[in-house]
């Protein structure tokens, strides 16, 4: 974003990587954003966090 300190960027960025980490693989201390729809089934969804991590680590190494 214009404007905002690149250091600050890419630690949003950092804290929406691992809140988004978090919610896929049902490990967030919160509440579970879908208790009952997909409750438990946050071990079958490590390969697409580390893939969705991997665009996260694409954006900080673009804006850095």
């Amino acid at each position: 974003a214009l404007g905002v300190p690149i250091a600050s960027a890419v630690r949003a960025i950092g804290i929406m990587k691992a809140a988004t980490i978090a919610i896929m693989t049902e490990t967030n201390s919160g509440r579970k954003m879908f208790d009952g729809i997909n409750s438990g089934s946050g071990a079958e969804c490590q390969e697409i966090a580390a893939e969705a991590a991997s665009y996260f680590d694409r954006v900080i190494h673009a804006i850095s």
